[in-house]
């Protein structure tokens, strides 16, 4: 899609839990099922049987179908326990444990919209059911509305204070948001209700680090060493503090006893490769790296540190190597050019050395604007803004999954935002999700009926991916009629060049050349065009 405008605001395992009469919809950290025993197993299949012919004999009895119901979820047998649940809430509308219970088979369903409106059903019948509220909040997780997600998981935490998993959820969900500080007191209200809860220590080990607060981040990673001195994360996690802070030797230590719990741990075999190479040991540096990059040779960070390691021991033969394949794999990682130049440079080799500086050069624009933009979410993780601009540097360096979550939150956040909206649509289009590109062009239409970009976006995706040539032409006319640009006459004219009408199409792009005559991209554009009509 070419007509593409991206607007910049300046501003400065899934698990089940049996808990008694019910099922809980909790993530895990595995995202896995559990799995259950084969004596498990056969007493779940004796207790479908049975209650299927206790319900032969009584059909009207909603006891029986309800127990059918949760043998059926506890076995994964989703389609059993959905029909089961349907006929309790038939037979007994009022039954908000059978209400709640259908949400939760809903979500293992991933059908989360259904899921949200039967948990919602749920709290109607009984307001303070703090597990519809929790699994109301993961099901607007899954579906990437964070904003949702965190009201409604505040009200489960609100009505059951001292539930441990839910102060974690609903601090997993405040991290992902950029919301640091929130995140780091629901992860202490978690250890609060649970001093044992390794996962919760670690999580605010990570945002304590994310807020540089290092003394702190060590003490919950300590933690962690403390409950499961297995965990080779928590050591890994320790050492990058402590070379951060230039604590070498301890850096070391760390790294190396996240190794001897987990030989095959690629990213504490990486740190101690840079801790090597900061104590001067370049040699051993180098042979780590080499271990990391033969376990995980699609890393570019991993190549990326192998090349910098090989250039400091003046191999820049071998660095170049190695720095050409971590580009390769992300032609958007900033750092492997800079290095790139500096060993071409080494090798006298100028000319090449002063292209790929070049290309850092303007990475390193867009690496300043990303920090900036991260920055700015993590002091106003509430700001639609700031994740707008945040999302905008996503795009521009090609990542567009992370773009896309931001305007989602963007939108969350300022649901009339029209401009998020579009470049919504923009990078799902990026991701080839083109109806859910639709979706976001036409909000951003029905927001604000004169927004030319997004006319523009969804004739082109209309042409494009949705071989719609007759809404596609609406829409262009549309676009011009309302801003007679450059970019609405080359929407039309190539709509109306897709539909055959080639002298309407010569017309529509000599409007656009009158507007700018010195448009000889666009020239030469439309002359391909013409060259491809036999």
């Amino acid at each position: 899609m070419r007509n593409i405008l991206l607007i910049l605001f300046l501003a400065s395992m899934v698990s089940f839990t049996d808990t008694g009469p019910y099922f809980t919809f909790n993530p895990s950290k595995q995202q896995t099922a559990r799995e259950l025993s084969l004596k498990d197993e056969d007493r779940l299949r004796r207790d479908v049987l049975f209650f299927r012919e206790q319900i032969e004999r009584k059909q009207n009895d909603p006891g029986n179908y309800y127990n059918l119901g949760l043998a059926a979820l506890n076995m994964g047998k989703l389609p059993t326990a959905e029909a089961a649940f349907k006929v309790v809430v038939d037979l007994r509308p009022e039954d908000s444990e059978a209400v709640y219970n259908l949400g939760v088979v809903y979500a293992h369903q991933e059908n989360y919209d259904e899921a949200i409106e039967t948990f919602n059903r749920c709290i109607s019948l009984n307001p303070e059911h703090a597990g519809a509220y929790y699994n109301m909040g993961i099901a607007y997780k899954y579906k990437g509305k964070l904003v949702e997600a965190i009201k409604t998981l505040a009200q489960a935490t609100a009505l059951e204070p001292g539930n441990a998993r839910f102060h974690y959820t609903r601090g997993s969900v405040e991290q992902k948001l950029g919301a640091y500080t929130e995140a780091a007191t629901s992860y202490t209200n978690a250890v609060a209700a649970d001093p044992n809860y390794e996962e919760a220590y670690y999580a605010m080990g990570v945002v304590l680090a994310g807020q540089q607060r290092f003394q702190k981040s060590r003490e919950a990673f300590r933690k962690v060493v403390n409950l499961n001195p297995r965990s080779a994360d928590a050591h890994y996690q320790l050492g990058i503090i402590e070379l951060s802070e230039g604590q070498i030797a301890e850096a070391i230590r760390e790294y190396e006893a996240a190794i001897r719990v987990d030989a095959s741990h690629v990213e504490a075999l990486s740190g101690l490769g840079l801790a090597l190479s900061r104590d001067g040991q370049d040699e051993k540096a180098i042979d780590l790296y080499e271990q990391a990059v033969a376990a995980k040779p699609q890393s570019p960070s991993i190549q990326y540190s192998l090349g910098m390691a090989y250039g400091k021991a003046q191999r820049h033969e071998e660095a170049v190597q190695v720095l050409i394949k971590a580009i390769e794999i992300n032609p958007n990682y900033a750092e492997p050019y800079l290095a790139l130049g500096n060993a071409y440079t080494a090798l006298g080799r100028r000319e090449e050395a002063q292209k790929f500086l070049k290309v850092f050069q303007k990475f390193n624009v867009y690496q300043k604007e990303m920090t900036r933009a991260v920055d700015l979410v993590r002091q106003h993780p509430h700001v639609a803004e700031a994740h707008y601009n945040l999302a905008t540097a996503f795009t521009k360096v090609g990542q567009f999954e992370a773009a896309v979550q931001e305007y989602s939150i963007a939108t969350d956040l300022a649901p009339e935002f029209v401009q998020a909206y579009n470049n919504l649509g923009v990078n799902h289009v990026q991701l080839g999700a083109y109806e859910e590109a639709r979706i976001a062009f036409q909000q951003a239409i029905i927001l604000d009926s004169t927004f030319v970009d997004a006319y523009n976006n969804l004739a082109w995706l209309h042409m494009e991916h949705g071989e719609n040539l007759d809404r596609a032409y609406d829409l262009a006319n549309q676009a011009v009629r309302m801003a007679p640009t450059v970019v609405s006459y080359e929407t039309l004219a190539t709509v109306l060049n897709a539909r055959g009408v080639y002298r309407q199409a010569d017309n529509a792009i000599r409007q656009a050349l009158r507007i700018d005559p010195d448009n000889a991209a666009l020239e030469q554009r439309w002359n391909q065009i013409k060259a491809s009509r036999n």
